[in-house]
This record gives C-alpha cells, sequence and structure tokens, in this order.
C-alpha cells in the first residue's frame, strides 16, 4: 500500500513537470537545491560551531566563522525567496491549467452521463482539489511534497556528517528520529479516526441551526411539529459531538506533552553521553552548541513529518482530481472524414425523427413517447407545452445531447446512426438559451466563443441585430468588457440588449438550424414583437424551432407540436388550434376570448 502511495505521488509530480517548459523545469530544480542548501546550512551553521567550541579556537577565529556564514547565509535566503515567487507562480499556472482541462473533459462527456449524480460528485471533488485554498488542493500538495523531499536530504546529510564527527550522536539521532516519527504517526492516526465523525456532525448541526432560525416558518404547522423534534436532536449532536471531541482532545494531548518532551530527553541522553567524548575546557558554550545540536535535528525530524503528513491528509483531492482523469470513455464518431460531414452541411437540408421514445433508465416511465416529426432548413415549428411535457428532452434529442431509447433519424432520407447525428448535429444547430449566458469576457469572444474569431463576421453580426451603434460608441468597442455578477467594470446591457447579442451568436455561425429556447422570456410585449419580426426578416434562410410558452413565436410558425407528458397530442397551425378544443387554447386564451372565438366562428 505505502509503494502505491509513493507512486501515485510520483505520477502527481511527473505531471506537474511534464505540464511545464524547460526554463520552468531548470526554475523548479533551483528552487529545489537551494531549499535543500537553505536548510542545510542552519546545520552547518550548529554543527561547525560545535567543532570550533570544542577545539578552543580563538574569538576571533570564531567571529570570522560566524560571519562569513551568516553572509552566506543571507545569500542563499534572497536566492531561496526569489527562486520561491517562480515556482509559486508556476504552481499557480498548473493549478488553474487544470480548470480548462477539467472544462475539456466536461465538454467531452456524454450529455447522460454528465447529468448523473455520480458524475457530478466527481466533478465537484475535482474541482474543489483544484479550487481549494489553505492546506488543501494541488498547489499545496506540490509545495509540500518539495518541501519535505528537500528535509528529507537534509536530514540524511545531517546524520551523515554527525555521524563522521561523533557516531554514538548518530545513532541518538536516529533513534530520537524514530520515536518522534511513531508519535507522529499515532497522531495521525487519532485524528484521522475522529475527523470524518466531527465532520459529518458538523455539516448536520448546520444544517439543524438553519432550521431552527428560520422562525418565519412556525405558521407553518408541519414545522411546528417538527420544531422541538429538531431543537431535542441539535442537543444530543452537540452532546456527542463535544464527548468525541473532548476524547479526542485528550488521546492527541498526550502525544502532543510527550512530542515537546522528546527535545529535552534527547538533551539529556546527548548530555550524558558527551561526557565520554568531550572534554568540558569550556563546558557552558559546549552545553549550549549540544542544545542547539539536538533542537536542530529534532525540529527537522518534526517538520518533516509534519509536512509528510501534510502530504497524506491532502492525499484524497489529489486523488479525486486524478480520478476524474482516469477510465473515461467516450463514444467514437462513426464518420471517419470531412466528406461525409460534408454531404449533410449543405442547403436544403430536412431532419425526420421518426418514432422516438426517451427514458432516462432502461426501466421507469419514458419522458418521450412515439415523438415523429420532420423539419427543413426554411420551417418554423414550434414546440409548446405546460411544465414538464418533456420539451427541455426533445430540445436536447434534437441537438444531439440524448441518445433516444428508440426510434430513428434521417437526414435528408438516408438513416443515422445516433453517433452520426450527434457527430453532424453540433454544425448543424445553434441556440439561443433561456438564460443570458453572457460571460465576463469581451464582447467579440462572447459572440465568437473562441479566440479565433472573424472580426468582419462579429460586425455584421453585430449590425444585423441592430446593436452596432451601441457598440461603435464604446471606447473599445467589440473589445469591451461585459458586465457581469463578478465584475462591475465592464460594459452594462438591458436584458433585450442582452437577448440581441446572444442572438448575435446565432448569426454569427451561421448554422442551418437556430434553436430559440424561451428566447423572448426577459422583454416586454412590444419588444417581443420587434424580435420575432426580426428573426423572421433577418433569418430566413435558417430553419427556426421555437421553445415557448408565448403565443408570439407560434403565431407565424410553419408547424406547431404540442407536447403533453411526453406526447405530442395536438399538431397544426396557429390558426387551426386557436378555434380547436384542446391543450393550446387553454394555455394562450382565456374564457373571454374563447366565446369571441367561437362566435366568430359560427
Amino acid at each position: 500500500m505505502i509503494f502505491d502511495y509513493i507512486q501515485k505521488q510520483i505520477e502527481f509530480v511527473k505531471k506537474f513537470f511534464k505540464s511545464l517548459e524547460y526554463k520552468d523545469r531548470k526554475k523548479v530544480i533551483t528552487f529545489f537545491l537551494l531549499s535543500i542548501f537553505n536548510n542545510f546550512i542552519d546545520f552547518i551553521l550548529v554543527f561547525l560551531t560545535l567543532i570550533l567550541f570544542e577545539n578552543g579556537s580563538d574569538l576571533l577565529s570564531k567571529i570570522f566563522f560566524i560571519s562569513i556564514t551568516s553572509i552566506i547565509y543571507m545569500v542563499l535566503k534572497i536566492l531561496h525567496s526569489r527562486f520561491r515567487c517562480h515556482f509559486t507562480d508556476l504552481t499557480y499556472t498548473f493549478r488553474y491549467s487544470q480548470i480548462y482541462k477539467i472544462g475539456n473533459e466536461i465538454l467531452k462527456t456524454d450529455f447522460e452521463l454528465l447529468q448523473s449524480d455520480t458524475e457530478q460528485l466527481k466533478i465537484e471533488k475535482a474541482y474543489f482539489s483544484i479550487f481549494s485554498g489553505g492546506n488543501k488542493g494541488l498547489e499545496f500538495q506540490l509545495n509540500e511534497l518539495l518541501e519535505g523531499l528537500s528535509l528529507a536530504v537534509v536530514y540524511i546529510l545531517s546524520v551523515i556528517v554527525v555521524f563522521f564527527f561523533n557516531p554514538v550522536y548518530s545513532v541518538i539521532s536516529i533513534l530520537l528520529f524514530s520515536i518522534s516519527f511513531f508519535m507522529i504517526s499515532i497522531y495521525t492516526k487519532i485524528k484521522t479516526k475522529y475527523k470524518e465523525f466531527l465532520d459529518n456532525n458538523i455539516a448536520t448541526t448546520n444544517f439543524l441551526i438553519s432550521q431552527e432560525i428560520k422562525k418565519e416558518n412556525i405558521l407553518d404547522t408541519k414545522y411546528t411539529r417538527r420544531l422541538d423534534k429538531l431543537l431535542s436532536k441539535n442537543y444530543y449532536l452537540n452532546n456527542e459531538y463535544l464527548d468525541i471531541l473532548k476524547k479526542m482532545t485528550r488521546k492527541t494531548l498526550i502525544f502532543e506533552t510527550m512530542e515537546q518532551f522528546l527535545p529535552w530527553l534527547g538533551l539529556l541522553i546527548l548530555l550524558l553521553v558527551s561526557k565520554q567524548y568531550i572534554d568540558y575546557k569550556n563546558s557552558l558554550s559546549s552545553i549550549m552548541v549540544i542544545i542547539m545540536l539536538v533542537n536542530y535535528l529534532l525540529n527537522q525530524t518534526n517538520r518533516l513529518f509534519r509536512t509528510l503528513r501534510n502530504v497524506y491528509e491532502n492525499f484524497e483531492s489529489v486523488e479525486n482530481w486524478s480520478q476524474y482523469f482516469k477510465d473515461k470513455v467516450y463514444p467514437k464518431s462513426s464518420i471517419i472524414n470531412d466528406e461525409f460531414l460534408n454531404t449533410f452541411l449543405q442547403k436544403d437540408i430536412n431532419i425526420r425523427f421518426d418514432k422516438i421514445y426517451y427514458r432516462a433508465k432502461d426501466e421507469g416511465d419514458y419522458i418521450l413517447s412515439d415523438i415523429s416529426f420532420k423539419i427543413t432548413d426554411k420551417d418554423k415549428i414550434a414546440i409548446v407545452g405546460t411544465n414538464g411535457s418533456g420539451k427541455t428532452t426533445l430540445v436536447n434529442i434534437i441537438l444531439g445531447l440524448l441518445k433516444p431509447s428508440s426510434g430513428d433519424i434521417y437526414i435528408n432520407n438516408q438513416k443515422l446512426k445516433y453517433e452520426q447525428y450527434k457527430a453532424i448535429a453540433k454544425y448543424m444547430f445553434s441556440i439561443l438559451p433561456q438564460e443570458n449566458s453572457l460571460f465576463n469576457l469581451t464582447i467579440s469572444e462572447n459572440i465568437s466563443l473562441s479566440d479565433n474569431k472573424n472580426d468582419l463576421k462579429i460586425y455584421e453580426a453585430i449590425d444585423k441585430v441592430g446593436l452596432s451603434k451601441k457598440i461603435s460608441d464604446l471606447t473599445k468597442g467589440v473589445d469591451s468588457e461585459i458586465n457581469s455578477q463578478e465584475d462591475n467594470n465592464g460594459v452594462e446591457f438591458s436584458g433585450g440588449e442582452r437577448r440581441l447579442l446572444l442572438l448575435s451568436r446565432v448569426v454569427y455561425f451561421q448554422r442551418n438550424f437556430g434553436i430559440f429556447d424561451e428566447a423572448t422570456s426577459a422583454l416586454d410585449p412590444s419588444k417581443e414583437s420587434m424580435f420575432y419580426d426580426f428573426v423572421k426578416n433577418k433569418l430566413q434562410h435558417v430553419g427556426m424551432i421555437f421553445v415557448s410558452h408565448k403565443v408570439g413565436s407560434t403565431k407565424f410558425s410553419d408547424e406547431i407540436l404540442v407536447l403533453d407528458k411526453g406526447n405530442i397530442v395536438q399538431r397544426g397551425k396557429h390558426e387551426e388550434l386557436i378555434t380547436s378544443e384542446g391543450i393550446y387554447r387553454n394555455m394562450f386564451v382565456d374564457e373571454d376570448e374563447m366565446e369571441e372565438i367561437d362566435e366568430n366562428n359560427q
């Protein structure tokens, strides 16, 4: 088990080194060597002082030696601090490079898998290992590993030097080292044993406290009946928590006390042993130097094993990060070349969905049942239905994000496998989402969603949606940052302007089809009408799918699909459906309007 653990740590360091350029690798190695020298110079200073005092050197020699050593020590400290800045910058860069790496993995992950609780938990843990501050995460692990390795090298060198000076001192140092290691190991086990319980208890207690604080819910009879139970449970948990905490504190206190006593024990042993080897011409100075030597060796021991303990405790977060990238299987596309792809990315495209069924698991109710319809790149269709009717699931299947449980998909009358359709769909569809998904980036980056942007196409898209005047008046134009919740210094856009900016994405990518998911949810009725007029006039050569609760998008649609409980229960044009009994009429017409429509029909 220990070898497996060491191997994983080595793999982690290898990944870090592989991410660096050659010059940066040299900086890390230099920092590591400086860390060794920086720690070892402390020992040399103490050890050589001991030799000087034992050999009865004159005062001038002692002053000269200490001065020279101090100058070297300060120079090494300055160099070490400088290279620590480089190392910190590299670990920081490595940490944030993993954000993009995880982001790319998420984009490659199957959409259905992405929605599972297991995958979401893996992603959450992986992100936690990156974003964790303090004594957690990738940066902390790299720092502790390098610190631990340098301390281990220094300790070995120190013991070797002491051995040549006096083997007995070396044996005593190793003995004290072993005792310290044993104590810290037990201390860590005690902490680990109770940690999970204490963490779970704190989480539960916080939840119960939050329930108690909600005094505004006191009128809720269900809550009132639960309140006493919550209070008593919280009281019990707090008492249990305190009992465990006391037990853990008592046990760890014994080892912490012994750990503090260890230097004195070591000093006593060394003083007793040194009587046989040292002629105390200057007994006080010799004793003081021995004290310094013992303290140094024990401090190195404690530093080393506390560092190793931190590495061990933090290893779980690194393992979560590493585990996310392991055993990932991505569906391979059946499309093997661009020629096959280009046969479908042309004008006059028609897509047909035939008898589509979908359910989230192999067992359970179908979310969609017997869905069949056809759309060309000149059609405008609307998908309407109440909440939970299956609209979002159907859109995800159209986009190729979800694989139907059964059914067939045809493009230009050619039946495709799901993997083939999925690969083609991402080049055929643009989507205007319900949320204002604008990022804390520049205007051009928000439109192109890429660094490889076409400026001419961006300006054309902005002009088509009617935002060229506003953006041209900005100091930085399309390079202006968009205001978001995280940044208050960006350009402000109203709700309607944000929708138009998102629409410019659809124009920019010039795909065969556009999907508008509640596209006018943030617009008032007058602007909603203007929006749909714009869509009809400016995007005439784009097939459109509107997902909406509003009648604005359905009036000019070539076909309306009405979903209820995963089935298409009505289909037709607005004029036909509004005059027929059914869900569509009930959604968009109140009772007075129904009577008026019925009278006109009669």
